[in-house]
């Protein structure tokens, strides 16, 4: 069983979200009932402390901040794979298991899959397909965690997860397994471009001319915003 206090959390993710290794931990037992050997157990905890840590290095150097659609192949799996190896992460790349070639593979134990995903509010709802190719390779290598890492673009200010929002622990397709998701945002632009999200229902138009009340009736504003109210 994984124990929140075993879960090597960032001091400010922990602050940033005080339950988070408690919901993290809770949602990777839900999912694996059968539990772990000791061994593996292990170093599924170090390969979360290294994820915990790539997401981390990722949103602070700012790569994909300004990016359109990340590639896959050419740019979000170099550039995971150069953090994990900085860190001095056993990472092996591109290996041959049950007929195909893997993204990733951590500590020689666990799968780590790569995607880029589109404009969503909830990145999570897409990675059906990328946890299915995870299985594939994960039968090839007996192990019953996977790791998932997608890029994803946030449709509004209020998608853009916090770190502790961006990972998450589903139980894995069709078996006895875990898959660990974690999501990076990108084309969100820099800080200082941040607004308060629209509130619900309204969009921006050019204030009418004359008076208001002569406006037809499906042409009503928001008397502090100068919205339309669809």
């Amino acid at each position: 069983m994984l124990r929140p206090r075993d879960l090597p959390i960032p001091e400010d993710w922990a602050r940033a979200d005080s339950k988070f290794a408690e919901r993290l931990a809770d949602e990777f037992n839900d999912a694996l009932a059968g539990g772990l050997p000791g061994t593996v157990m292990q170093r599924t905890i170090e390969a979360l402390g290294d994820m915990f840590r790539t997401l981390q290095v990722i949103e602070q150097g700012g790569e994909f901040v300004k990016s359109h659609r990340p590639d896959e192949v050419r740019e979000l799996q170099p550039r995971v794979r150069d953090c994990l190896r900085a860190a001095n992460v056993k990472v092996d790349e591109g290996a041959k298991l049950g007929g195909g070639e893997t993204d990733l593979i951590l500590l020689d134990t666990i799968i780590l899959e790569n995607k880029v995903l589109d404009s969503k509010d909830d990145p999570f709802d897409q990675l059906d397909p990328a946890g299915w190719q995870a299985r594939r390779y994960a039968i090839a290598l007996s192990q019953k965690v996977r790791f998932v890492c997608a890029a994803y673009e946030p449709r509004t200010e209020s998608a853009l997860l916090t770190l502790p929002q961006r990972v998450r622990a589903r139980p894995a397709t069709r078996d006895d397994a875990v898959e660990v998701q974690f999501v990076i945002p990108y084309g969100h632009g820099i800080p200082s471009k941040a607004g308060r999200p629209r509130p619900n229902g309204l969009r921006r138009v050019k204030p009418p001319r004359g008076d208001i009340t002569s406006q037809p009736r499906t042409t009503r504003l928001h008397p502090r915003w100068n919205f339309r109210i669809s």
